[in-house]
């Protein structure tokens, strides 16, 4: 019908797009009929075949990563506010916790709160993860020593009917982030690819060079794989094949966020009944790891040591009036003196009006106006020296080092309980008193 109309005198245009076959991509072109004319006469047609197949892919990328950035703002808005609501109900449990003598029925509700809350709170960190919620801890890692080490603590959790093949195969593979957030990644895919073959199966991890400087990271499966249709999908929120009360929808959700936060990306293939295929790409470090196993989040935390406030001043800076309300209970009955701020801007002129009089502030990170970086860094100008602590329910990517390089002396994240409170508190007194 094109060539007819362009015989015609008329020029058209028209649009192909072709069939993905196994494990190509599906090209699309574009078709140009122009007539030819002479004399008002058309003596032939010019036809224009135009490839567009990179720029439909490059479109479609541009208006995933769109996607992904509006629903990325959404959750982490939502996890900010939650995590507040959160740090109020766990932090009066444990406040109550800190009591002798509770009633056995009292302790038992207030542990049944307690787990719930922490529950809540492991979905909200999904969320945060998802948003890029920042690298809080980053240096030289081994991938290969990485992957090694998930694999072995994961071996009962996966069960003796799945089969897990390494091959480790990159040159080089040290990267620049964070090993719990990444291990996290690796468990999310070891665990959704488990899940998938509940008859048992194989998982294939392999490492090889990527282009630019960069080191891929394959975890394949044998498992029921995945309808291409929804392949663009697995990583949003919420979205889950799994049956009702079997998943969150977060695993993979958090799986992109953590990669695009540590500067790389992740794709997926697969075809239903054929297993999946996950692709982690990520920048290669050039600086060595430490030695011995990495660090992972449950290793390097900091022992819940008791502190006790002395009469220690404290100024106690948050937006959320709930959040004040805890945190100053919480601080009184550690034997804390406890000024408050509800935002920025007074914590500044509070801390200028009785400069000297406080031992120690404890900052939201997040707050309108002045936040708690600009805090941080208005004090330190002014010649602040004493210990500031930064707490936050949700941090932009890159906000927590940004804090710190300016002079903050430690990062707690919402919502926190007083054993964790009290041990970063006595950890700053104690490196303040070095």
């Amino acid at each position: 019908p094109l060539i007819e109309e362009a015989r015609a005198g008329r020029r058209g245009t028209a649009l192909v797009e072709g069939d993905a076959e196994s494990g190509h991509e599906a090209c699309c072109v574009e078709l140009l009929a122009v007539p030819i004319t002479s004399g008002g006469a058309t003596e032939g047609v010019l036809l224009l075949l135009v490839d567009l197949t990179e720029r439909k892919r490059l479109e479609e990328q541009l208006l995933q990563a769109q996607k992904m950035e509006s629903i990325g703002t959404l959750a982490g808005g939502i996890a900010h506010d939650f995590n507040n609501l959160l740090t109020s109900i766990l932090g009066n449990c444990s406040f109550l916790h800190t009591f002798e003598r509770l009633d056995p029925e009292v302790a038992a509700a207030l542990d049944q709160i307690e787990g719930s809350t922490r529950r809540a709170a492991e979905l909200t960190s999904r969320l945060l993860a998802f948003a890029r919620g920042g690298k809080y801890r980053q240096e030289p890692l081994d991938l290969h020593r990485l992957v090694t080490a998930t694999v072995e603590m994961l071996r009962g959790a996966l069960g003796h009917h799945i089969e897990v093949h390494l091959d480790l195969a990159a040159p080089t593979a040290t990267v620049l982030g964070d090993a719990g957030q990444l291990q996290q990644v690796l468990t999310n895919l070891l665990v959704n690819a488990r899940d998938a073959m509940p008859d048992g199966g194989w998982i294939r991890l392999a490492t090889r060079a990527g282009g630019d400087d960069t080191v891929e990271l394959v975890c394949q499966d044998s498992g029921c794989g995945i309808p291409e249709a929804l392949c663009d999908r697995v990583f949003d929120p919420f979205f889950t094949t799994k049956e009702v009360g079997k998943g969150t929808g977060l695993g993979l959700a958090m799986v992109y966020g953590i990669v695009e936060n540590h500067g790389g990306t992740v794709r997926v293939e697969g075809r239903e009944g054929r297993g999946a295929r996950f692709t982690v790409t990520l920048p290669l470090h050039q600086e060595a790891p430490a030695e011995g196993p990495p660090a992972t989040a449950e290793e390097g935390a900091r022992p819940k040591a008791a502190v006790v406030g002395e009469g220690r001043r404290i100024l106690l800076v948050d937006d959320e009036p709930v959040v004040r309300e805890v945190g100053r209970r919480i601080l009184e009955r550690l034997g804390f003196s406890v000024v408050t701020a509800a935002d920025g801007e007074e914590a500044v002129a509070t801390y200028r009006r009785e400069e000297g009089a406080f031992d120690c502030l404890l900052v939201d990170l997040t707050m309108p106006g002045i936040g708690g970086r600009e805090v941080v860094a208005l004090l330190r100008e002014s010649g602040c020296q004493v210990p500031i602590l930064l707490v936050s329910g949700h941090s932009k990517q890159g906000e927590v080092g940004r804090a710190l390089e300016c002079g903050a002396n430690g990062f707690l994240a919402k919502p926190y309980t007083v054993a964790e409170l009290t041990g970063e508190l006595s950890r700053l007194f104690a490196e303040h008193r070095a």
